[in-house]
């Protein structure tokens, strides 16, 4: 399982149906938790497309308003990020490459922010093999343009930093960091900064209270995450965090 995201009483996430070895692409009820509670993701469906039965895609990202989808496609390497607008009455149309953001290099884990989307968030594969988190512009509504992608400063503390989730102020950052030669992540956090051609970050926080999971969603307060669990998930390794505010 990969994700979930969630885009108000929407859930979108990657997992492998019963009985197939492929994965694809599901939506499913969200439901915040009562206080002191965790949420609950309930009616999970296939949504095909954009799944397909002949191409494996995974990490989904949702518009808030639920107008389009950014996800991801391409095993073996690389991946490439892939687009799939609403069709109505809560469909989507097949997923065709974003050609202004892949490159011959491996993109993945997309995270849209803004309401409506303004910006992009991904992780892309350096040409020494390390991840790294990028910004897209987003403009266009429904019709998404995305603009040529920046490379966020980021003093990643282990050899790998992705799966970006940043709330609608785009104040704060959270991300999985991981060692080469697998994919075992921790989550860190720090301040976000954009303006003027710009991505920058500073302070960057450990939270090693959340274990060993990666971040694949937070509320627009910046007080809860939902995690997913490191190497090959499960649904069992989706984990729910809250906390007070700063």
């Amino acid at each position: 399982l990969w994700g979930p995201r969630v885009a108000g009483a929407n859930a979108v996430f990657a997992a492998v149906p019963a009985g197939s070895n492929e994965q694809q692409i599901f939506r499913a009820t969200y439901t915040p938790g009562a206080p002191g509670m965790p949420p609950a993701l309930s009616n999970a469906a296939v949504l095909a497309p954009p799944s397909s039965t002949s191409v494996v895609e995974w990490a989904p990202t949702i518009a808030a308003d639920n107008s389009f989808l950014v996800l991801v496609v391409g095993f073996p390497l690389p991946r490439n990020l892939a687009l799939s607008v609403s069709t109505g009455g809560g469909a989507f149309g097949a997923a065709t490459p974003i050609a202004a953001l892949n490159t011959a290099t491996d993109e993945t884990d997309p995270y849209l922010v803004g309401r409506p989307a303004k910006a992009l968030y991904f992780g892309r594969e350096s040409a020494t093999g390390a991840m790294e988190i990028h910004r897209s512009a987003v403009t266009g509504g429904a019709s998404p343009q995305f603009a040529a992608p920046i490379r966020a400063s980021l003093a990643c503390p282990m050899a790998n930093c992705g799966t970006p989730v940043v709330p609608t102020n785009e104040g704060l950052l959270h991300f999985g960091t991981w060692a080469a030669g697998g994919f075992d992540p921790t989550v860190r956090e720090a301040v976000l900064s954009v303006g003027g051609g710009a991505v920058s970050t500073s302070g960057i926080v450990d939270h090693p209270e959340l274990g060993a999971h990666y971040p694949s969603w937070i509320s627009d307060d910046g007080c809860e995450v939902l995690l997913g669990g490191g190497g090959i998930s499960q649904v069992a390794d989706v984990a729910y965090a809250r906390r007070a505010p700063k």
